[in-house]
């Protein structure tokens, strides 16, 4: 039976041969690497393939190795993400030198480069950027400000990523930092010339602030000139998003200050 079919325990020997790689059990590596049959593209039971594995726990040698198999092209991608997540700037580096794809974007909007973004990979970043990953083509800006991040949202903005770019369900880099309360980032954005009105699904970052109860958030952006009398698509303001999640602290400070 070939190496890689042997699924009954939702891996495989060619699984453990990574095992082994890691732990310098040459002999069983070898054996299992050459096994006739094994199949490269299989993948464990959390859906991950063998060189998104090596990209995260492996070396340049393992991934390099794999490469020269029958391996899904599509994999190269997953590797690349992999890799960019985990701050592997050694394998990221090897797999752009194979032409891994530097300005693809995933279904849902992600990339390496937003990953390593919101990871705080900064020298991965610039690694990608250096690279030619086009900034103004993905979320990394909104990603970074998230996660609060302001060296990577310093270095994205100064490289041309657009300030007031929406992610799609998720809103701009300024309603990111509300979200999470990141007062630096937010005042960070801000002072680069960031909308503080910017309506995403007709709610400003105020909303978000308000929503998820940051009240020096709330209080921040009122003081920065946010309207707190914009009205969102579902007919809420602020203060109606704040008294729905029980954040009464917020309702009374917009209270004071709505019209």
């Amino acid at each position: 039976m070939p190496v890689g079919d042997l699924r009954q325990v939702h891996s495989t020997p060619l699984y453990c041969a990574f095992s082994a790689a890691f732990g310098g059990l040459g002999r069983l590596v070898g054996w299992l690497w050459d096994a006739e049959g094994n199949d490269w593209n299989v993948r464990n039971r959390f859906d991950h393939s063998l060189l998104e594995i090596a990209s995260l726990y492996g070396t340049t040698w393992i991934v390099a190795e794999i490469l020269k198999r029958n391996i899904d092209k599509d994999m190269v991608k997953g590797a690349l993400f992999a890799a960019s997540s985990d701050g592997r700037l050694d394998i990221v580096t090897f797999l752009l030198d194979q032409c891994a794809g530097l300005n693809i974007v995933s279904s849902d909007f992600d990339s390496a480069l937003g990953i390593a973004a919101y990871h705080a990979h900064l020298d991965v970043v610039r690694l990608l950027v250096a690279r030619g990953a086009d900034v103004t083509r993905t979320h990394a800006l909104e990603a970074a400000a998230k996660t609060g991040h302001l060296d990577t949202v310093r270095f994205l903005l100064d490289r041309g990523a657009d300030i007031n770019l929406p992610c799609p369900g998720h809103g701009t880099p300024l309603h990111a930092a509300a979200y999470r309360g990141w007062l630096h980032i937010a005042g960070f954005l801000l002072d680069r010339g960031a909308d503080i009105n910017y309506r995403v699904d007709g709610g400003p970052p105020l909303h978000s602030g308000a929503y998820w109860g940051h009240l020096d958030m709330c209080r921040f952006l009122l003081d920065r000139g946010a309207d707190p009398d914009i009205i969102e698509n579902t007919g809420e303001g602020a203060r109606d998003c704040a008294e729905r999640r029980g954040h009464f602290d917020i309702v009374k400070l917009l209270d004071s200050v709505t019209k």
